[in-house]
C-alpha cells in the first residue's frame, strides 16, 4: 500500500525537480554571501533545519525499510544479539521497554528503572542507537536488534500456531 501510493504521488518524479530548487538555492545563498546580505542568515538556518528534518525522516524510514527488505538474512547473523541481553535483568528490561515503545528519552528510561550505564554498553553491543544530545537525547532498539526480535516474534508464533 505504501509503495502504491508513493509511486502515484510521483514521489521518484520529484527527485530532478528538488536538484533543481538545490541549484537555485545554492545560488542564492552565494548571492547572498557575497553581498553581506547578513539579514537573511536566519532564513537560511530555518531551511537547512527544515531540509534536516526531512532527511532524518526519510533516512530513518530508508533505515526501516533496508531492514524489512534484508529481514531474513539479518535476523540470521545476529541471532544471538538479544539473548545476550538476558545476561542482566536491567538489561532485558531496556529492551522489552524499547519493544514496546519504540524510542526512550533517559528521563523515560530512568523512570522505568534503566540507568545510564545499562543504556550505554546495549549501544556498545549494537543493540541500542542513541541519537541526540542534552533534553533531546533518545535510545530506540537498533536495526539488528529490531530484525532479531521480529524473527523471534515469528518463531513464537509459529509455535503457539503449533508449526515448527
Amino acid at each position: 500500500m505504501m509503495l502504491l501510493s508513493l509511486q502515484k504521488s510521483g514521489f521518484a518524479e520529484a527527485l530532478g525537480p528538488y536538484r533543481q530548487m538545490y541549484l537555485v538555492l545554492a545560488q542564492q545563498r552565494a548571492w547572498a554571501t557575497t553581498q553581506g546580505r547578513r539579514e537573511l542568515d536566519e532564513h537560511w538556518r530555518k531551511i537547512a533545519g527544515t531540509a534536516g528534518n526531512i532527511r532524518r525522516l526519510l533516512a530513518d524510514m530508508a533505515t526501516i525499510m533496508s531492514a524489512i527488505e534484508n529481514i531474513e538474512t539479518s535476523s540470521l547473523q545476529v541471532e544471538g544479539a538479544l539473548r545476550k541481553t538476558a545476561e542482566t535483568g536491567t538489561r532485558y528490561t531496556a529492551v522489552r521497554a524499547l519493544l514496546k515503545e519504540a524510542q526512550l528519552s533517559p528521563r523515560r528510561a530512568a523512570a522505568r528503572g534503566i540507568d545510564t550505564e545499562t543504556l550505554d554498553a546495549l549501544a556498545r553491543d549494537e543493540i541500542v542507537e542513541i541519537a541526540g544530545w542534552g533534553r533531546g537525547k533518545t535510545c530506540r532498539l537498533s536495526d539488528r536488534a529490531l530484525g532479531t526480535a521480529a524473527a523471534q516474534l515469528c518463531a513464537d508464533n509459529r509455535k503457539k500456531a503449533g508449526g515448527t
